[in-house]
């Protein structure tokens, strides 16, 4: 595409590519990268023309239109087929005004006016003002634009000076249009053809490509499996974006190794391959331990080992729909990675699992909206004051009379992308209760409340802090008795200290929860910007005789405290783990000892009745 704007007048600003009417790459990406992922067929001004493009597979020269990324400009769209099939549109951005400058100055300079047009239609471009005596028209047309160019002699010359005014802007129009020139280079052509059902970074095939060969059923009886990275965000979260998009390309090359798969980058981290021909699950198997072998990195200087979970079909049944297969193989590698397992095949007992498991999806999806989840509370226990000193708030789901456990739901939450809106939810519904609560103690009791942000939300904040405003715009408890718990599935340390701040200095508190079972490193959490630490309940030794793991207890605890947070220790179900927190110095506890969690009418009541001293042997 270079050769495109290697002339002096730059009449071409960027060359765009769409994926279906979506703008998928565009050149030079510098100035117009505002403009990626936009949908042209949204654009007033444009989108009935890509609308045209796309349904008649006809190209259009248009203009001039407000571009998105700024100005105006005559833009030429051709469609971009393959095989037949449509894949998306060339848009060819010519600049409006250096184009209109340049055919007057040719205009000018043989004293005539013109005009183009498509036939029978209002003109496209006129240059000129003198448009009523004698005019030639000659049509420009090739396979892919049609227009008459109407050249009006502004001397009254004879027909044959006329002529030769017209074949001179005919030679300029055409080259500056380029109309002509665009599709004769095969270079362009070949290259837009390749990216249209190329991914860019592995340069495998992309999902439009798989759509288009599962369409024509060249995989039928083949087997395909459907893969993602584990902990992938966490790897781009701890390397950065580098080194995931390294991590892609490896994962890439050895799918491509055997020469045995097809491969396509579905999304993200996520690939679907499928083998060329018949393939067992034992053969396949072969592959999978090459797949999960470590990688050596050489600007770590170190193996590095990425390991992947699996969905897989061994036979691509004749007619089985696309969506309702990639559904089938996307709850397998769930499966798998769920249980720790490098694959899980699909068969019946899968397939029947699913289908309840989605039936499960729309009763969440259908109570959520409906916000029907329950707020539960667990007390957390000031070990000093020996009293409650704040609850945890936690959302419970109720199904067919009975209270379904976090761990069976909050997976399904995080797949499905509801956790905002279950967390959204729950913070609103914890004003009401909160008043009651001071209602029924006569503003006597000093408690604060602890919600937990998952990774999801608070990347969210990250992104954009009107997320956060809006979030705790309906919050009516006093910010100092309001505390944000940041779940430990993401590394603390990839979250600005500006958003950190952002979210303090509107006057909340930050703690990390279950410390120790997640990515965050220890010097983030020893940084003094939380107010507290909870740790994982794996943390707790079970016992005294256990030595070893009671004396690096007490070193974490002493570590936090010596940093300004102070440690909440979660999990705490016997005495003898009472005895062993409070020697080792922990502020507060939460756990089955004092209360599993409890509803609002239980809560009262263990507030009104507790006692530290019945908890202690």
């Amino acid at each position: 595409m270079v050769h495109l704007f290697s002339s002096g007048d730059h009449y071409v600003r960027n060359i765009a590519y769409t994926e279906d009417t979506t703008i998928k790459f565009n050149y030079p990406y510098e100035g117009n990268d505002t403009s990626i992922g936009i949908d042209l067929a949204s654009v007033e001004g444009q989108k009935e023309e890509v609308i045209f493009v796309k349904e008649n597979l006809e190209a259009l020269f248009i203009g001039p239109v407000e571009l998105v990324q700024g100005g105006q400009a005559f833009i030429l769209i051709l469609p971009v087929i393959s095989e037949g099939i449509f894949q998306g549109q060339i848009h060819l951005v010519i600049d409006s005004e250096l184009l209109q400058t340049k055919m007057k100055e040719i205009s000018d300079s043989y004293d005539v006016s013109l005009t183009i047009s498509y036939p029978n239609e209002e003109p496209i471009l006129s240059i000129g003002d003198n448009f009523e005596n004698n005019y030639i028209t000659v049509v420009m047309e090739n396979e892919h634009i049609n227009w008459d160019l109407d050249v009006y002699n502004n001397e009254n010359d004879s027909s044959v000076s006329l002529m030769r005014h017209t074949i001179s802007i005919l030679g300029v129009a055409a080259s500056v249009l380029v109309a002509y020139y665009v599709f004769k280079n095969g270079k362009l052509s070949i290259e837009v053809k390749h990216q249209a059902i190329h991914d860019s970074l592995t340069n495998d095939f992309n999902r439009m490509k798989f759509v288009d060969d599962f369409n024509k059923g060249i995989h039928i009886n083949n087997l395909i499996a459907f893969t993602d990275i584990n902990k992938f965000k966490n790897i781009n979260d701890t390397y950065g974006h580098h080194f995931g998009d390294w991590g892609l390309k490896q994962i890439s090359n050895k799918f491509n190794e055997s020469n045995q798969f097809i491969t396509y980058r579905n999304s993200g981290d996520e690939f679907i391959i499928v083998s060329k021909k018949e393939m067992s699950e034992h053969d396949f198997l072969k592959h999978v331990k090459l797949f999960n072998s470590e990688i050596y990195n050489e600007q770590l200087q170190q193996d590095i080992e990425i390991t992947l979970s699996i969905g897989v079909i061994e036979k691509i049944p004749k007619n089985l729909e696309i969506e309702t297969m990639l559904m089938y193989l996307d709850y397998a590698m769930y499966d798998a990675k769920k249980e720790q397992k490098t694959y899980t095949l699909v068969d019946d007992a899968l397939m029947n699992k699913y289908k309840e498991q989605k039936k499960i999806e729309d009763i969440i999806i259908h109570d959520i909206n409906d916000n029907k989840l329950i707020t539960f509370f667990q007390p957390i226990i000031n070990l000093k004051e020996k009293r409650i000193e704040g609850v945890e708030v936690l959302s419970r789901w109720i199904r067919d009379g009975k209270m379904v456990p976090a761990y069976q739901f909050i997976d399904i939450l995080k797949r499905i992308r509801y956790i905002e809106k279950v967390d959204q939810n729950l913070i609103n519904n914890l004003q009401s209760d909160y008043l009651k609560i001071n209602q029924e103690f006569d503003n006597q009791i000093d408690l604060y409340f602890a919600i937990n942000l998952s990774a999801e939300i608070l990347k969210m904040f990250e992104y954009d802090y009107e997320r956060f405003d809006k979030f705790v715009e309906n919050n009516k408890i006093p910010k100092n008795k309001l505390v944000f718990e940041i779940s430990e599935d993401i590394n603390l340390g990839v979250i600005s200290e500006e958003t950190l701040s952002y979210i303090t200095e509107k006057g909340y508190d930050l703690a990390i929860d279950d410390f120790g079972s997640g990515v965050s490193k220890l010097t983030d959490v020893l940084s003094g910007k939380l107010q507290s630490i909870k740790t994982d309940k794996g943390m707790l030794p079970l016992c005294k005789k256990d030595t070893k793991n009671v004396k690096a207890f007490s070193t974490i605890i002493k570590a936090v405290n010596a940093s300004g947070s102070k440690v909440c220790v979660e999990g705490v179900e016997t005495t003898e783990q009472l005895e062993i927190i409070i020697k080792a110095g922990s502020a507060s506890a939460q756990g089955y000892l004092f209360a599993k969690p409890l509803s609002y009418d239980e809560l009262i009541d263990f507030i009104r009745t507790f006692d530290f001293d019945k908890y202690q042997k």
